[in-house]
């Protein structure tokens, strides 16, 4: 394990499903720990609740293509990393008494812009009603300034609970890991995620929706002061008059740039990857806002297993099923086949599964000590971030086709082995030449059928790369109504 990681110990057996697993104990620890995993398990489900209440909203004025979709993600990570940094930042340059104070005043600004919403629009967080897109105009930046316009301040704010939570619940010095309530974060995630297909949309209007979202953040505010009590009660009273925490000043045992870029590229391997499946998926089977809920619903598993413990991402037995899946994606995918519309989708969720399972495995088992989380959780946002820029704006103007697929798979493969690589305890450098052989061997018998399709077009691509992107603008100006990824005789 790399200098300055931990593995802190972490009760087994127990899944995190809901907020009540954090807090039974018999310990003031335990007792401390409620109120912090109400705000963070609450803020969890409001911002996916709240991600699909507006994808509804978005979906009939900008078309049913999962680019919709795609794009809606990329906003909602770009303010997932703003958040992260506004965590990172307080949680370094301000004292605890201070962090809260600025917080809580932002907290009061977005619930005054939400009362102001109610009295413009009779609507807590705006309606889209009259958003009508502009013929010819861009619609990443049209979405990205409609979702900016209506929930970016909650959002923004909900979005740097977890991190911050997290952060004063370590400073409050109970020796309990703070990881679980990432776990518990995801979960929270998770049950916002499937509620609204199964039960919220099905049977409650948009209007009454919006509605019931603003009451859920009210609620939100009032656990929000409860942390925060139990945050100052718990801190020496020295402590929360400290200019700087002593803890995160520069040390020799402080995160170097290497692990931080390794963060980067587990998160932003498993942003892509989740990003081109549900693209590929839609583009290729049906585009069906239930699939998108399915990939983000794997996705999000994946963090809820590899931090709520140790003991469940084990690299002897997700480093093969991962090589194993691709080899069953890639022979689904082959031409002249007729496997069927499940069988195509078990396929594929299998590999997004197996691949975020990897990256976020390796990113939990080289997670740093409490004191350097924030760093931890900006460096995932900026990788989920990256991601999303690459599938939702570049990939559309450069490659003429799905190529971010084949290459998230390849990116998935560099960074698994890179990752063992770097870790002498890991079976690199343990003799375990079975697993290197197999992995090995695998990414070499899969390259030639990931890199096929590249390789098509590939040759008369940087002289056309021009041309295209010129044509594709002039073709989307002209044919609004048409889908983003076209291929235009222009083309």
């Amino acid at each position: 394990m790399s200098a300055g990681v931990e593995t802190p110990p972490i009760s087994q057996g127990r899944a995190v499903v809901a907020a009540g697993a954090f807090a039974v104990g018999t310990n003031s620890g335990e007792t401390g720990r409620l109120p912090f995993a109400l705000a963070i398990f609450v803020s969890a489900f409001l911002l996916f609740q709240v991600q699909l209440l507006f994808g509804k909203e978005v979906l009939p004025l900008f078309g049913g293509a999962s680019a919709v979709w795609t794009v809606c993600v990329f906003v909602f990570q770009v303010l997932f990393l703003a958040g992260y940094g506004y965590s990172h930042g307080l949680a370094t340059w301000l004292t605890l008494r201070k962090q809260i104070i600025v917080h809580g005043t932002l907290l009061g600004a977005s619930a005054i812009f939400i009362t102001v919403l109610t009295y413009i629009r009779s609507s807590p967080i705006g309606s889209g009603a009259n958003s009508q897109p502009q013929p010819g105009a861009n619609p990443t930046w049209t979405i990205a300034e409609f979702l900016i316009c209506r929930i970016g301040l909650p959002f923004f704010l909900l979005s740097a609970t977890s991190p911050l939570m997290q952060h004063w619940f370590a400073q409050a010095g109970t020796n309990r890991s703070p990881y679980r309530l990432y776990a518990l974060s995801n979960a929270g995630s998770v049950l916002g995620l499937l509620s609204y297909p199964f039960l919220v949309e099905p049977h409650v209007g948009l209007g009454l929706q919006r509605w019931a979202w603003a009451v859920g953040y009210g609620l939100f505010l009032v656990c929000y002061y409860f942390s925060a009590q139990s945050a100052v009660r718990s801190m020496p009273p020295a402590a929360l008059k400290q200019e700087f925490a002593p803890n995160l000043r520069p040390s020799g045992s402080a995160v170097g740039w290497p692990l931080r870029l390794l963060w980067i590229g587990l998160a932003g391997c498993a942003s892509v990857l989740l990003l081109a499946t549900t693209n590929l998926i839609c583009q290729d089977m049906a585009v069906n806002p239930f699939l998108w809920v399915l990939q983000l619903g794997l996705y999000l598993l994946s963090f809820i297993v590899c931090f709520e413990s140790d003991r469940w991402y084990r690299r002897d037995i997700f480093y093969p099923a991962f090589v194993v899946t691709v080899a069953l994606g890639i022979v689904i995918s082959l031409p002249n086949t007729a496997y069927s519309f499940m069988m195509q989708l078990a396929a594929y969720s299998a590999v997004l599964f197996t691949g975020c399972m990897v990256c976020h495995g390796e990113a939990a088992r080289t997670r740093p000590r409490s004191e350097s989380l924030t760093v931890f959780y900006l460096c995932m946002a900026t990788g989920g971030a990256a991601g999303g820029v690459a599938v939702s704006l570049m990939a559309p103007w450069i490659f003429p086709d799905y190529w971010e697929y084949p290459l998230a798979l390849l990116g998935c493969i560099a960074v698994l082995l890179s990752a063992s690589a770097r870790e002498r305890s890991s079976w690199w450098y343990r003799g375990q030449a079975s697993l290197a052989l197999l992995i090995l061997a695998g990414a070499a018998l899969l390259a030639p059928a990931v890199l096929s399709p590249l390789w098509q077009e590939g040759a008369r691509l940087p002289r056309s790369i021009g041309l295209y992107a010129r044509g594709r603008r002039f073709w989307s100006a002209t044919h609004p109504e048409s889908s983003w990824r076209c291929s235009p005789p222009a083309c």
